[in-house]
């Protein structure tokens, strides 16, 4: 089955709006997991002096999975954000 390709806009921002949640539930899940593994791991008699560690090393882990996930080649995309991002404000007319 090929793969279905926005056509307008509004469908473009859609697809971008579903792929931004399924991002974050995902990180809500793994959070959640990674919590619970150490709560269990305490439980089981994990020092504390290994559950700094392990929360340290998995934080700079996350990131730099963000940083290659997030990665750009188009250096307009690395500058100015291709661009893309708009104005909080409405512009003002000029002239």
């Amino acid at each position: 089955m090929p793969e279905r390709r926005p056509t307008t806009v509004q469908d473009e921002e859609r697809a971008y709006t579903w792929r931004l949640h399924r991002i974050l539930a995902l990180y809500v899940v793994g959070v959640l997991a990674f919590l619970a593994l150490m709560t269990w791991a305490e439980r089981q008699g994990l020092s504390r002096h290994w559950i700094g560690p392990i929360f340290l090393f998995l934080t700079v882990m996350v990131y730099a999975g963000i940083g290659v996930y997030g990665r750009t080649s188009d250096p307009e995309d690395y500058y100015v954000a291709g661009r893309r991002i708009t104005t909080v404000w409405p512009q003002r007319p000029t002239g």
